[in-house]
């Protein structure tokens, strides 16, 4: 009587051993990958930020000049300014002033 054997390509120990070795790297691969998808974030969120202050800066900047040139604005408007306004203007100085005699009495009597 002969026996025959069967002889697998991999055995089952090799196979586990694969299937880690497999597990592993995917896992390492897995873990990077989320590195560095993490650290283009932060990086995204850290250039938003800075953008954003420094718009705020700005802000701030024009709501000063803002407030200056709102002050030149009633400057040159104001009543300092009237003089020169009036000079400019057709206006006729008058030579005599009439006033108008009202009347001694009450307007009004019960």
């Amino acid at each position: 009587m002969t026996t025959q054997t069967i002889v697998f390509p991999l055995s089952i120990s090799t196979k586990i051993a694969l299937n880690k070795k497999i597990i592993a790297i995917s896992l390492l691969g897995i873990m990077l990958s989320l590195l560095a998808i993490s650290i283009i974030q932060v990086n995204a969120y850290t250039k938003e930020m800075y953008t954003i202050r420094e718009y705020q800066r700005q802000i701030t900047g024009l709501q000063g000049n803002n407030k200056m040139l709102e002050i030149d604005l009633s400057r040159a408007s104001s009543f300092n300014n009237l003089g020169y306004h009036v000079e400019n203007q057709a206006f006729v100085k008058a030579d005599t002033i009439e006033y108008i005699k009202v009347l001694g009495g009450t307007a009004l009597a019960k």
